[in-house]
């Protein structure tokens, strides 16, 4: 890697680690705050579900956006807006004067920025890092993410039962502030077009470029539905742990620290063995299917230990499959159309997550949350199975970058 890319890769690198330590410790102490003051799991998921909105509806204006504008300035300014809104409510609470509408109101701010920072984030990186070691420097970039995400996630039950809230609320604002600012020594040697855009052509030529990929469009189709079960999981987890004996605050730290150890896991993985093309298809399903199968069982366990192993495995494999399908998309795309495709590869993708927050707080009012858990586990093992079988599936993931 030249020395220039190096500097570049490395200056990303070290804004979002700190940013990543700081949400993953804000993450904890808002769903435990919300789901305190309110006493409501449908309120927890309604946040979790305000948070993705934006990034659905301003998904395919915001890659349009970010093919024909520098790249780095907008990773640089949604850090730092993002910064400047979440020390807002930091301040509200500290002095108790923060309401439920101002987090809803913050949420909005957040999934706005988010909506422009991660097709940013997907099409810088080919500028980057040369071709052939994309895949396992990503690797390396989101392994290393996980590793501070599991230093926040596995310390956040614990802070936010030594520091509260507020002051946690306010180590993540200044995470994304101090992030902002290395990202702004970024060198960014790409000529940005100039002419006028048309928002709805390059939106639709982002539709139309994923329409002609039958294999693309079914693994788009496929991860709608796998976030929108996901999206109920992962909401339905909360009040799991908070309503279990033996589990409780500290004990929710420990488990999201060791979901994420089971990311950094799956991302050495990754940056150690390069794939071979033959093979990336049945790892792609391999993973799949690992994920739901083991978050079945941890929940069926309902033992602490067992459940921190299930899904640290799980989300190995969440990783896996991830970067897999992540990668593929990227280099099977031609450079002009990647923010396009990308953006809207997420927004198709997570539009399902929004709903299955929402669906997942409400079926947490009424039903257990741990057998709601095993049930939308089995429905998933097995609704995704023709999608991940299919052969243009196949296909498309066995496909050799010509780029």
């Amino acid at each position: 890697m030249r020395i220039s890319r190096k500097k570049n890769y490395l200056l990303l690198l070290q804004g979002q680690l700190v940013s990543t330590l700081g949400d993953a410790i804000y993450t904890i102490a808002l769903s435990l705050w919300v789901l305190k003051i309110s006493g409501s799991t449908a309120m927890v998921g309604t946040i979790m579900g305000i948070i993705m909105v934006p990034r659905v509806l301003l998904g395919p204006f915001a890659g349009a956006y970010v093919d024909r504008h520098s790249k780095k300035k907008i990773i640089v300014y949604t850090d730092l807006i993002r910064g400047v809104a979440i020390l807002f409510i930091a301040g509200l609470a500290y002095y108790d004067k923060l309401h439920l509408w101002c987090l809803f109101m913050v949420a909005v701010i957040d999934g706005i920025c988010t909506s422009f920072f991660n097709p940013s984030m997907e099409s810088i990186m080919p500028e980057l890092v040369q071709e052939e070691n994309l895949v396992q420097l990503r690797s390396l970039f989101e392994m290393s993410k996980m590793g501070m995400d599991v230093l926040g996630q596995t310390v956040g039950g614990l802070l936010y039962s030594m520091l509260g809230a507020p002051m946690m609320f306010f180590i993540n604002g200044f995470s994304y502030i101090f992030s902002s600012g290395t990202e702004h020594f970024i060198s960014e040697n790409r000529k940005i077009q100039q002419s006028k855009i048309d928002y709805y052509k390059d939106i639709k030529e982002g539709f139309k470029y994923i329409a002609k990929s039958q294999g693309l469009l079914l693994l788009i189709l496929m991860s709608f539905l796998f976030n929108l079960l996901f999206g109920m999981v992962r909401v339905l987890i909360v009040p799991w742990f908070a309503m279990t004996g033996g589990f409780g605050e500290a004990k929710f730290g420990f488990f999201n620290g060791a979901c994420s150890i089971g990311m950094v896991i799956g991302m050495l993985f990754l940056s150690l063995v390069r794939i071979n093309e033959k093979h990336k298809y049945i790892i792609y399903i391999a993973s799949v299917e690992a994920f739901v199968v083991l978050i079945f069982i941890a929940a069926w366990s309902n033992q602490y230990y067992t459940v921190l192993i299930g899904f640290a495995l799980a989300f190995t494999c969440m990783a896996i499959f991830n970067t897999i399908l992540a990668t593929t998309v990227v280099l099977n795309t031609v450079d002009e159309m990647r923010g396009k495709v990308s953006a809207t590869k997420l927004t198709l993708c997570m539009a399902a997550s929004p709903l299955g927050n929402f669906v997942g707080g409400l079926l947490g009012e009424c039903l257990d949350a741990r057998i709601t858990i095993m049930i939308v586990s089995c429905f998933a093992a097995v609704a995704i199975l023709p999608f991940i079988l299919n052969n243009e599936v196949r296909d498309y993931m066995s496909v050799e970058s010509t780029h």
